[in-house]
Parts: structure tokens; sequence; C-alpha cells
């Protein structure tokens, strides 16, 4: 009998040995810092972000199982409690269940890897796992947890887009749009979410792509080729909303007005038919599609610089192009070349004929 006893006692303190110790800064245990580090005093948040940045690495292990930390077997059950015990009863077994113990661990852990930045790669399964926390703050602090991390987070992130959860979706959508640029290697993939995505969830996609500027433009061009109409809509209305915001993007689509392939000609047409007021190159590309082989293409260089014309004055970029619409719409069938005529007249509001 003895002998057993002494052999779980081995086995006790093997285990004991064996359990990575926790980490200590300017002779703190890190738990006491991850609980300044959520104190709803900034003065108390500020030291304790930068004694974990201090211990860097070396808190990692500690705060991957923090964070994997499962709430109590009986949490849930004792919170619902409430309904039917008395209030001093409920209140005791809260005690004893302690519900949010999980949660005390598992947010205070995805704050702490957050304020490590890059070197919390190693916790990048584990932060994955914690962006469906049910928890949102929980959630909220592993999203950027993996958007500092770099590159492997943010595969993560872009990954998990994948989903019906809108509010989810509308939390990691912001931070690759943090992310910006840096997050533009996998512009492809966010196109393929956005395409797949129901009408709720393309919102907060456009806004990622949004932030990534003119890398996400080859990709969405890509859609302009399908042969869903939807698919060749909804590329067009994306496109339409990253040039009014990003010059580079502009660029790219006015790239796009010279391409081979006659599809992605006209889809950039109508996409220039925005946000181009004062872009002399966008008024370019446009007014050489009226000049293009394809029909197709020339009703939507004219539609578009039409469209520009409706929101402008006589002295923008494109006065000279849409006197020369006239001479374009010969180009078309008859009684289409009279129509548009007759809406150029109008807005230049003459009497005479344009020439």
């Amino acid at each position: 009998m003895a002998g057993i006893v002494g052999l779980l006692a081995v086995l006790v303190v093997a285990a004991w040995l064996s359990e990575p110790r926790e980490p200590v800064q300017d002779g703190r245990a890190l738990s006491l810092w991850l609980e300044d580090l959520v104190s709803p005093f900034g003065e108390r948040r500020d030291p304790a972000r930068q004694a974990v940045t201090r211990l860097g690495t070396n808190a990692v292990p500690f705060l991957i199982r923090a964070l994997q930390t499962p709430d109590p077997a009986f949490g849930s059950a004792a919170t619902e409690s409430r309904k039917y015990l008395p209030r001093q009863l409920w209140v005791w077994v809260m005690q004893l269940a302690r519900p949010r113990a999980g949660i005390d661990r598992r947010w205070p852990a995805a704050v702490a890897l957050a304020a490590l930045g890059p070197a919390a790669a190693p916790a990048v399964p584990a932060l994955g796992h914690a962006l469906r926390d049910g928890d949102p703050r929980v959630s909220a602090a592993a999203i950027e947890a993996l958007r500092v991390v770099g590159p492997p987070g943010l595969q993560v992130v872009v990954e998990a887009m994948r989903t019906n959860d809108v509010t989810l979706l509308h939390h990691l959508a912001a931070a690759v749009g943090r992310a910006g640029p840096a997050a533009a290697e996998w512009a492809p993939q966010l196109v393929d979410v956005l395409f797949e995505a129901s009408p709720a969830c393309r919102f907060p996609v456009t806004h990622a792509l949004k932030g990534m500027g003119g890398a996400a433009v080859p990709p969405l061009a890509e859609g302009l080729r399908r042969d869903e109409v939807e698919t060749r809509e909804l590329a067009v209305r994306t496109l339409r909303t990253l040039i009014g915001d990003d010059h580079a993007a502009l660029q790219e689509v006015i790239q796009l007005s010279g391409s081979t392939d006659p599809a992605v000609r006209c889809g950039a047409m109508r996409v220039l038919g925005a946000g181009t007021l004062w872009e002399r190159g966008a008024i370019a590309g446009l007014t050489r599609g009226l000049a293009d082989a394809d029909v197709e293409v020339r009703r939507a260089a004219l539609a578009a610089l039409l469209e520009v014309a409706r929101r402008t004055d006589r002295v923008t970029n494109t006065l000279e192009s849409v006197r020369a619409l006239a001479v374009a719409a010969s180009g078309l069938e008859q009684v289409e070349a009279k129509a548009v005529q007759r809406e150029i007249e109008a807005w230049l509001d003459v009497e005479d004929p344009v020439p």
C-alpha cells in the first residue's frame, strides 16, 4: 500500500514539474497582469500591456492555454436557474458554478495576444477557434490578434469570411480593411467570397476589398468574363465602389479599358461612368471606347459618358467627349443614334443641333 501511495506521489510531482510554469514579469504573475489588461481603469491597462510585451514569446504558451479554457460544465444551467430559484439560493449556485470563469480567462488572453503582435504567431490555430467564441469580446479580441500577427493570421481571417453570420462577417471585414495593402495577396480569395455570398453579406466583403485598393481590381475583372449576369453586375457595382475612393483602383480599371477581351472592355466602360469627373485618363478611356470595334463596348462608353455628363457642368474634362458623342452615335442603329443625339442636345441646352 505504501508503495502505491509513493508511486502516486511521484506521478503527481512529475505532472506538476512538467506543467509549464506561469511567467512572471516585474515580480508579478502573468495572470495578475491579465486582470489589469482588461481593467476599466486606463492607468492599469497601460503598464499591463507593457509587461505582456516585455514577456514576448515567453507568455504565449500560457496565453494559449488560457484562451482554450472551456466554460464550466453547468455554467449556463446555473445562469438559467435564476428563473426558478429564490435569489439567495441562485446567488449561491452562481458562486459555486462560476459560469463566467472561462470567459474571464479567454478574454484577457486574447487581448494579450493582440498586444504581442507577430510574436503571437504560434497562437494562430487557437485564435482561429476563438474568433467564433460565444462571447463577442473574446471573438473581437481574437480577430484583432489575428490581424496584427500578420500573414498567417490574416489568412485565417479571410478564410473565416465564408460565413453567413453577418455580425461576425462585419468584424472580420473590418479587420481586413484595417490591414489594407498587407492583405492584398488574399484579394482573389476575398473576391470568391463576394461572388458566393448572399446579398446580406456582400456589403462587409466589399468594405474589405476597398481596403486592398488596386489589388482587388484584377480578380474582380475576372467576374466581368463570367457567364452569369448576376456575377457580372456584382463585379461592375463593386468596381464602381472601389474607384470612387482609391486612385490606384481607378488606374487599374482604366488599364482594363484596353483589354483584348470585349467583355472586360465593356465592363470597364460601365465602371468608368462612376467617380471619374476629374480624371482625364478615365475620360480618355471612355472616349476610345466610342470607336471600339465591338458595338456593346461603344454603347457602354456612350452610356458612361452621358452618366458623367449628367453629374457635371461644362468646365469639366467630359465636355469635349460629350460633344463627340454624336459622331460616335453614327455607328449605332439610326433610331438609337437619334435618341442619343437628343439626350446630348438636352444636356448641352443649346438651340442648334450638335454638329
